[in-house]
């Protein structure tokens, strides 16, 4: 901020200020995030879900910890299981026989391996969607 520059209005001076203190957090979140410490995935641990296909047809919770210690968690799920479960839920009757589904903290994914994850965990992290997409573990 240079005080002999001026802003056409007070709103302008807001969101540079607002702009300003964002970038300033999101680096001192970075450093302070550091690396990815473990990334655990269900599905590795318990299989694919019932009557689910590994990768393609499947759902999972990942709990992400950062060298810092803090967690954040989401689940992943496939297209094609979001398709398979509309289909499940019109036959049981679930979620209004299958009119809605939700899941908080859902992320679609094409395929669910670790690979893919891995990606998509340090794309949002460098796009700075992390935060929005994870939810934090208190615990």
């Amino acid at each position: 901020y240079n005080s002999k520059t001026r802003y056409s209005s007070p709103l302008s001076l807001y969101k540079y200020i607002y702009y300003k203190l964002k970038e300033h957090v999101v680096v001192h979140l970075r450093k302070e995030m550091n690396e990815l410490k473990n990334v655990w995935i269900e599905s590795e641990e318990k299989g694919p879900i019932l009557g689910g296909i590994a990768e393609l047809n499947d759902n999972s919770d990942v709990i992400v910890t950062f060298e810092n210690g803090d967690k954040y968690v989401a689940t992943f799920f496939t297209y094609e299981n979001i398709k398979w479960l509309r289909q499940k839920n019109q036959k049981t009757g679930e979620c209004l026989n299958g009119k809605y589904f939700f899941a908080t903290d859902l992320i679609l994914i094409e395929k669910l391996s670790r690979q893919e994850i891995l990606k998509i965990i340090n794309h949002l992290i460098d796009q700075d969607e992390f935060f929005t997409a994870f939810d934090k573990i208190i615990e």
